[in-house]
């Protein structure tokens, strides 16, 4: 079932639904509704309640072999022990020799006898056959079909004040709780889809959405199940999803697989396939598919992005993306973080609306960032060109815009403000740092996210960390490291920037050191990158032709300023006037200038083959870059193990060592691979074949 499956599934069980509340004996594929005739009912009278003027009807399987005495003697047993008011359908439901074919739920539902006991009061309701109602307190305006159970609930029913609209009736504020930033969600949204209406603000309050499916009752479709649950209003389940030890459940839906259970009090909230909500409070939210909530989160106005867990925090007014991970108490208020991957740690006050006037901030947050235990994040606050950049514990982080991707932001050094005379506030910030001190966080996490994506309707968010954008921002970031004037000199201390002499830096400072280091760390990743694709391209043909049209060309419009996502890249840069494809060659000629020099010279075309010098010499290049890279990954995690041994005792019966490590074998691996991969090359294209790229 994909998206437009699912929406037309809901328009057809509403329709269906209604025809059986207005037209009770129209034909049915597999049973028949008939009139309750007066035996029947004088049966019926004896082990329940009928109030005066209840319509009842049975709804019975269209079974040949079914005789009238087998009706009467089911009857009696399935349906027991209850009060009727209004229009009933009540199920009979004969042995099947081969009952309907079903994929069992995670969890069982305990065994209840089939039909319709022990319930307080039920009045307009619809209950197929194998359909199972026992032991509830109010049921109205429900439809239970074939194999699905409600069970030991308080009040089932229907509020006349807001109607079942399954579709698009919900409206949220994302950003600033002020409002401004108003989407309108329906059940089958996508991270895509919603940012298409945030970064198009004339679309933001009329962005289009299909028409709801009204319904007058509360749907259970095949194989869902509600059991001890106080109250349920408006609400519709797919097929295995499930309602269990809640208290308020209203105005939901629940596609397959999809959970809410464990205490947990739900409003005006759509959960997409094998979504769970446990032991939380979820208000006018959207969890998208294998997302979960809780246990004792506090959510509101917010999208939560497939693959995504938060619990033992608040959420408020924000859209996380995919694969993003809050596990403790912490707090996220007004964020725009649409390719998530990020992670936030115990205490993290990410949402300080610190001017004590109008909640009207917001933040927006770039993908892989990590919130440190107990930072202090202030708004405004754009994190967006600084991927998989790290807050680290403790920090006061001002507002500001940072534009270094891989980068660490730590709190002041004592020194520097003895030394210098910096402000106190301003941090330290170190890019590249990811690059340079912790290669093995990036590896581990590019492992993570391929691993634990178990979403199968939410496949953009499957990119990768080294791509076309990614590298640009490198590319533009090392420039303005490059580029930096004016430092202060202080004693002994050494040199000293901050945003007045480069640009990007926000509220923080950084060292001649840090800056030195940081452009050789952006250097190897970037070329890296290129070389990675030119061995791919000479194992296409053996070689590689440039063109005039390949040479560098740094006006990227808006790289800095235009929030590019990972599946809107190939119209960025055609907008630029370049080609995606060929974004590697671009980079690959200014990275090593010697390139045009001698494949160019002042002709429009030239190439390179696996037998050019030039060209044995950038493979080796990249053998030097990738060894470096696996060792620097090998290093991290030894430097971890070593300081685990030194403090915790017996530290290493209980922790992997890097030798054995995951990560760091898989990275060893991917690295041999590589060194095959070239001596392939060598040996498969000795002519020196040209690839057409």
């Amino acid at each position: 079932m994909d998206f437009v499956d699912a929406r037309a599934e809901r328009r057809s069980a509403a329709v269906r639904s209604a025809l059986l509340f207005s037209s009770p004996t129209a034909k049915q594929p597999t049973f028949t509704v008939r009139k309750l005739r007066s035996n029947e009912l004088t049966i019926l009278s004896t082990k329940n309640r009928v109030l005066p003027n209840t319509q009842i009807f049975l709804a019975i399987p269209n079974d040949p072999q079914l005789s009238q005495v087998q009706t009467l003697n089911l009857l009696t047993t399935q349906i027991v022990d209850n009060t009727f008011s209004e229009f009933v359908i009540l199920p009979i439901s004969p042995p099947s020799p081969s009952p309907p074919p079903s994929i069992s739920p995670p969890h069982p539902p305990p065994m209840l006898p089939m039909g319709v006991h022990n319930n307080n009061f039920i009045a307009n309701c619809v209950f197929e056959p194998y359909s199972t109602c026992w032991s509830n307190k109010n049921v109205s305006n429900t439809h239970l079909t074939s194999n699905s159970t409600l069970s030991n609930c308080g009040i089932v029913c229907r509020d006349a004040t807001s109607p079942n609209d399954f579709g698009n009736v919900l409206a949220i504020d994302v950003g600033p709780e002020t409002g401004g930033r108003t989407i309108r969600l329906s059940p089958e949204e996508t991270i895509v889809s919603l940012m298409e209406v945030l970064l198009n603000p004339h679309n933001i309050k009329t962005n289009p959405q299909p028409q709801p499916h009204s319904s007058s009752c509360n749907i259970l479709s095949p194989h869902s199940r509600i059991d001890n649950t106080q109250k349920l209003c408006n609400i519709f389940l797919y097929n295995h999803a499930v309602v269990e030890n809640s208290s308020i459940v209203k105005n939901a839906i629940l596609f397959p697989g999809s959970r809410i259970e464990d205490n947990s009090v739900v409003y005006s909230t759509f959960l997409q396939w094998n979504a769970s909500i446990s032991n939380s409070d979820v208000r006018n939210a959207l969890l998208m598919e294998c997302s979960h909530a809780g246990p004792n989160s506090n959510v509101k106005d917010s999208v939560i992005g497939s693959d995504s867990h938060v619990s033992n925090g608040e959420v408020v007014n924000s859209l996380l993306g995919s694969s993003l991970n809050s596990h403790h108490q912490s707090l996220l208020i007004s964020l725009i973080w649409p390719l998530g991957r990020g992670n936030v740690g115990y205490g993290a006050n990410v949402g300080s609306n610190h001017t004590g006037r109008s909640a009207d901030q917001e933040a927006w947050v770039g993908e892989g960032v990590f919130f440190g235990l107990s930072c202090v994040v202030k708004f405004p606050l754009d994190l967006t060109f600084s991927q998989y950049s790290i807050i680290a514990a403790g920090v006061d982080l001002l507002p500001q815009k940072i534009m270094f991707p891989f980068s660490l932001v730590a709190p002041h050094a004592d020194y520097v403000e003895e030394a210098t005379g910096l402000p106190p506030q301003l941090d330290q910030l170190h890019p590249a740092w990811l690059l340079k001190q912790s290669p093995y966080s990036l590896a581990r996490s590019e492992l993570k996210f391929r691993n634990r994506r178990k979403s199968k309707h939410h496949n953009y968010a499957a990119f990768e960390i080294m791509r076309p954008y990614i590298v640009d921002l490198c590319i533009n970031a090392r420039q303005r490291l490059i580029d930096a004037k004016g430092a202060r000199s202080i004693n002994d201390k050494g040199k000293f920037y901050t945003e007045k002499h480069i640009s990007g830096l926000g509220k923080n400072y950084i060292t001649e050191r840090g800056r030195v280091e940081s452009v050789a760390a952006y250097t190897k990743f970037i070329q890296r990158y290129c070389l990675l694709n030119f061995l791919s391209c000479l194992e296409l043909g053996g070689g590689v032709t440039f063109e005039k049209g390949d040479s560098p060309n740094s006006t990227l419009v808006g790289l800095n300023e235009k929030v590019v996502l990972p599946w809107n890249e190939g119209a960025f840069y055609a907008d630029c006037g370049l080609s995606l494809e060929r974004h590697w060659v671009r980079v690959m000629l200014e990275e090593f200038p010697e390139i045009r020099r001698r494949s160019l010279g002042g002709g429009r075309r030239g190439g390179l083959t696996v037998q050019d010098d030039l060209s044995k010499h950038l493979l080796q290049i990249l053998v030097n870059l990738d060894d470096e890279y696996c060792g620097a990954v090998l290093d991290s995690k030894q430097r971890d193990d070593s300081r685990g041994k030194r403090v915790v005792p017996l530290y290493g019966e209980t922790h992997a060592s890097a030798s054995v490590d995951p990560v760091c074998v898989g990275v060893k691996r991917e690295g041999q691979v590589i060194r095959d991969r070239i001596e392939n090359v060598k040996k498969n294209f000795g002519a020196g074949r040209r690839s057409k790229l």
